[in-house]
């Protein structure tokens, strides 16, 4: 049996990342039912692309995709991140097929912890990672495109580094008492 812990995933706090930005109100009005559907799906196909693929270059990478959504007097938007450092032949494939979607508005470059963004896909080394807040540890099948996704949790650098000063100020207040932090 697995341990659970071994589906942890600590996430960046500070990461440079390249943004996909559509626009919600031209995806709802193509995609009555599910407005986030052409968005998932081209992520999906993508992602079945990239697993597919022989090229070492491409297996051997290790990214994460995130998504978000904000609203503001100009508009509501929607945002796909992905880890900048990847190759700009992985980079291409998402953006080939984000552009023909109705809704798509840009690519640009940002930083993390300036985007309303969370983990909920990642690329690592070939194998396809699904992030939620149950279930980690199990494989899921998508029966609509095949896919084998491994479930996995997150946690925040941010939230490690509280914790850690919690273990080491509790650890001071109680030195008889041995605190270990599970990464």
């Amino acid at each position: 049996m697995k341990k659970k812990d071994n589906f942890i995933d600590v996430i960046p706090t500070n990461l440079d990342i390249l943004v996909y930005s559509f626009d919600v109100d031209r995806l709802q009005k193509n995609n009555e039912d599910y407005h986030l559907f052409p968005i998932t799906s081209s992520i999906h196909k993508t992602l079945i692309y990239l697993n597919n693929s022989r090229k070492e270059s491409i297996q051997n990478k290790d990214f994460t995709i995130y998504l978000g959504d904000s609203m503001s007097g100009f508009g509501d938007y929607f945002y796909v991140g992905i880890t900048r450092k990847i190759n700009s032949h992985i980079q291409n494939q998402f953006l080939r097929n984000f552009k023909n979607i109705h809704g798509f508005i840009k690519c640009s470059e940002s930083n993390l912890q300036s985007m309303p963004l969370y983990p909920r896909y990642r690329f690592f080394k070939g194998k396809l990672i699904q992030y939620q807040s149950s279930g980690a540890g199990n494989v899921i099948v998508d029966k609509a495109t095949g896919i084998h996704w491994e479930i996995r949790k997150t946690v925040t650098e941010k939230f490690l580094k509280k914790a850690e000063d919690f273990y080491r100020i509790y650890s001071n207040k109680h030195p008889k008492k041995e605190t270990t932090l599970v990464r």
